[in-house]
């Protein structure tokens, strides 16, 4: 019957075909080869994928992907990139995972990253992680770690005060050590140096707007712009003396400070408390002098009762 022949000649070309899918399988199982294949169903413990001549393989939720998936409905009819991590023909068990494909590309843009980059590079990288100690910065595969000394040129109490997670960043590379898998950063030698600035923002005798940043024994640190202090010696915060800086001050206190001495070069500037309100209180007099000429009185209008006094007694 040439219906009867044609149906096992179909049968047959299925089970070559599915013969052939098996094959495939065990050569991408044994030479680690990346397949491809659509997602065709998902269930609660992981996504089913549709392969060749009917076979299906299944992938647990844990090879998915680095990152969670709360619902892996959202994957369906989606094409997905795999690995074969196990088969079994007997008992048609076929195990797929993406999670590794994704750890073969990290690693391998992990040590394009350690060859390429340099001691002295500026790079751009993503904010993953932030500890007590500095932030991790993605830079390609790859964390590098900026100590929290490096993260800003203003003195920080923790990272988080300055960096989030997710925020992008330039960082200048400060050290690479590819044996060790180790990248140093800077995030803060990857921006301009305030104290280059320092020259064109103040000279010696400005008043200045600042906040106390640290106190020690020997007198008070005062930020006067971002990433800039002074130095108030424990001898000009007051007119009187003063045993210790907490007597007078406390960090975080807003300040008038006058400028002593700048030396960018040693990235010194010398203030003082004490001046700066010896001259608001020198300009406070004279703005009253000046009020008070303006409202038209003399001496005469002063002392003139008194040296009325005065000329009445030599009359007498």
């Amino acid at each position: 019957d040439i219906n009867e022949d044609e149906g096992i000649i179909i049968l047959s070309k299925k089970e070559l075909d599915r013969e052939q899918a098996w094959l495939k399988l065990k050569e991408a199982l044994d030479n680690n080869i990346t397949m491809k294949g659509r997602v065709k169903d998902a269930v609660p413990a992981g996504i089913i994928i549709a392969l060749d001549a009917g076979l299906e393989g299944f992938m647990p939720g844990s090879l998915v992907d680095f990152k969670y998936i709360p619902d892996f409905k959202e994957l369906i009819g989606k094409e997905m990139e795999f690995k074969v991590i196990e088969i079994n023909r007997e008992r048609a068990k076929i195990i797929l995972s993406k999670k590794k494909v994704l750890e073969e590309e990290q690693e391998k843009k992990k040590t394009d990253t350690l060859n390429r980059i340099k001691e002295g590079d500026i790079i751009s990288g993503e904010v993953k992680r932030l500890t007590d100690f500095g932030a991790f910065v993605d830079v390609g595969g790859i964390d590098g770690l900026v100590h929290i000394s490096e993260i800003s040129w203003k003195r920080i109490g923790h990272p988080r005060e300055v960096l989030s997670v997710g925020e992008e960043v330039s960082v200048k590379v400060l050290e690479v050590i590819p044996e060790k898998e180790r990248i140093g950063l800077s995030i803060r030698q990857a921006r301009p140096d305030p104290w280059s600035l320092v020259a064109t923002k103040c000279a010696v005798g400005d008043i200045m707007q600042g906040t106390v940043t640290r106190i020690v024994n020997f007198g008070a640190f005062v930020e006067i712009f971002p990433g800039v202090e002074g130095l108030v010696h424990i001898s000009q915060l007051a007119d009187y003396h003063v045993k210790h800086p907490s007597e007078v001050l406390q960090e975080q206190q807003d300040v008038r400070v006058k400028i002593l001495d700048i030396n960018p070069e040693a990235k010194r500037i010398s203030l003082s408390i004490k001046e700066a309100q010896e001259k608001s209180a020198g300009e406070n007099n004279a703005s009253h002098y000046e009020a008070r000429e303006d409202a038209g009185v003399t001496l005469g209008d002063v002392f003139g009762d008194l040296f009325g006094n005065d000329k009445n007694s030599d009359q007498e």
